[in-house]
């Protein structure tokens, strides 16, 4: 969880160095978005019990208090927020995002730190223990990406081990390969989540051909397109049996796929594209909180 800051431009020249515009501040992250969103449906419906974030944040710091107060105020239990000044030898830091938008709404820059996303957390006796209760408490787990490898590997191991359902948020190429597709090949979601942008590049990288990437977007950004892609394969190099995604410049919906025997493709058309990719695989989250024994994958 961080501080988003969004810088809108009034100006749609890129050579422009200082311009006028407006600047809003927000708390974001997969994991804050994830949860509060959660915590919003639980309230209107009785599948989903509590939710609860995993997050360490830098002690002794405004943003912190910001970042709890706004936990708290969306109805997200705060109890395995975990506050430290140092971890495993580093100053903890806040992290954030910071992105400069022009005219049309459309990112010209953008900085992004992850502040934890190589910390071995297991590697800290005392925290690793604190994360285990945490994965232990859960029903339904989910994960952001840009975390270590060795951590990534401990959730998904646990959910594996006891039958738990893994989501998986992929917020950058980067954080996707390293943190999940370079993760044990064992490793399997039951959904992963992501902007087209951000799962063609991933796929583009593992092997996938052109003209399958091509035909995907075209899917994901209107529910339609003349070029064919493997449903099967697409899942398999993401390691996921279900697949959600949006092309969130140009989509109409978002898209949903499901591999096996028979596979499945569906896309929700949405009147506002506020329900970015996390958003929508919460709601799978909770549609498998919901009916965890039904046979069919994804609902339509």
């Amino acid at each position: 969880m961080h501080l988003d800051t969004i810088a809108l431009s009034s100006s749609g020249d890129p050579s422009v160095d200082v311009t006028q515009g407006n600047i809003t501040h927000s708390v974001g992250g997969s994991a804050y978005n994830v949860a509060a969103n959660l915590a919003a449906h639980h309230r209107r419906k009785r599948a989903i019990d509590k939710v609860r974030v995993y997050s360490i944040l830098p002690q002794h710091s405004v943003l912190t208090e910001i970042i709890k107060y706004k936990i708290d105020a969306a109805g997200v239990d705060s109890k395995f927020v975990r506050l430290y000044r140092e971890l495993l030898d580093h100053r903890v830091r806040g992290g954030g995002y910071v992105g400069i938008l022009d005219d049309q709404r459309v990112v010209r820059r953008a900085v992004v730190d992850a502040a934890m996303h190589d910390a071995n957390i297991f590697q800290d006796r005392s925290e690793g223990a604190y994360l285990a209760s945490a994965l232990a408490w859960a029903d339904i787990l989910m994960l952001d990406a840009d975390l270590a490898v060795s951590t990534v590997n401990h959730v998904a191991e646990h959910a594996h081990d006891n039958g738990k359902p893994l989501f998986v948020c992929i917020g950058s190429p980067t954080a996707g390969m390293r943190g999940w597709t370079n993760s044990h090949d064992e490793n399997m979601a039951m959904c992963v989540s992501g902007r087209m942008v951000v799962l063609g590049l991933m796929l583009e990288q593992l092997g996938l051909a052109t003209s399958e990437i091509e035909a995907f977007r075209a899917f994901a950004t209107s529910g339609t397109g003349p070029g064919a892609f493997d449903i099967n394969g697409v899942c398999r190099l993401l390691k996921t049996n279900h697949l959600v995604c949006c092309n969130v410049r140009e989509a109409q919906g978002v898209a949903r796929l499901a591999a096996g025997d028979p596979r499945m493709r569906a896309f929700c058309r949405c009147r506002r594209m506020c329900a970015t990719a996390s958003c929508t695989a919460m709601r799978l989250a909770w549609w498998t909180a919901r009916s965890p024994g039904s046979s069919n994958p994804l609902p339509t």
